[in-house]
């Protein structure tokens, strides 16, 4: 059976890692709600996007099986998207202001390489282990 975090005697850094960098996306999606909500009286497109976040935040922690699933799926999707939005700023919008643009790739590339650093993370023997994937676990 998973057991949460606080069970173990020695949790992955590789966790702590993944962990850590879906917090920081969950707080990035309470400030675009918040500035949303406070300056420009609208709802944000993050409303929808924080509550399966902290439901992955909250599984990876406890070691559930389909969050680790779920939580690679949307770390590579997130990279996709990323990526795209950084090579769409780039190529396909001249429009837009070269500063605005840098700034975006430069984004892009900072929130790309956060989740390959979580995808990565999720996908290390030990975490692996922890999450019991693969024939050598207990039963």
């Amino acid at each position: 059976m998973n057991t949460p975090i606080a069970e173990s005697s020695r949790t992955p850094r590789s966790l702590i890692v993944a962990a850590l960098i879906i917090t920081l996306f969950m707080s990035l999606f309470v400030l675009e709600i918040t500035d949303s909500i406070v300056f420009h009286r609208q709802m944000a497109r993050s409303v929808f996007f924080f509550p399966p976040a902290a439901l992955l935040l909250w599984g990876v922690l406890m070691r559930r099986r389909w969050a680790w699933y779920a939580a690679r799926v949307a770390m590579l999707v997130g990279i996709f998207a990323f990526g795209a939005t950084g090579i769409a700023a780039a190529w396909f919008f001249p429009a837009i202001k070269p500063r605005d643009q840098h700034g975006i790739i430069v984004v892009s590339i900072i929130l790309c390489t956060l989740l390959a650093l979580a995808f990565t993370a999720l996908g290390r023997p030990s975490t692996r282990q922890l999450f019991q994937l693969g024939g050598n676990h207990e039963r």
